[in-house]
């Protein structure tokens, strides 16, 4: 039997502009009970909410792999999980 590799899903998810913020981006990613999230404003030079969240998803040196567009929502992995000395590689900016 093939073992699959386990690997990271990141949620990518639009959210159109309210009254009082502008279209943002967020990318949440859940792990067990933990649910870490980060979002932005949406960069309309880019223009494209995936495509953004990939740049600083790979800014942040985690490698992604694939995608799979979902109803409303893009779902990407990745094979990243630590970087030097066993440092967990967070979605969130620090």
């Amino acid at each position: 039997m093939k073992t699959i590799e386990n690997m990271r899903a990141m949620r990518v998810k639009y959210l159109p502009p309210t009254n009082y913020k502008g279209s943002r981006i967020k990318i949440i990613e859940e792990r067990f009970e933990r649910v870490d999230t980060f979002t932005m404003s949406f960069d309309y030079a880019i223009g494209n909410g995936t495509e953004q969240a990939i740049q600083y998803l790979q800014n942040k040196g985690i490698n992604l792999l694939g995608k799979a567009e979902l109803k409303g929502e893009t779902i990407l992995f990745s094979d990243s999980w630590q970087m030097r000395d066993n440092d967990f590689i967070t979605i969130k900016n620090k």
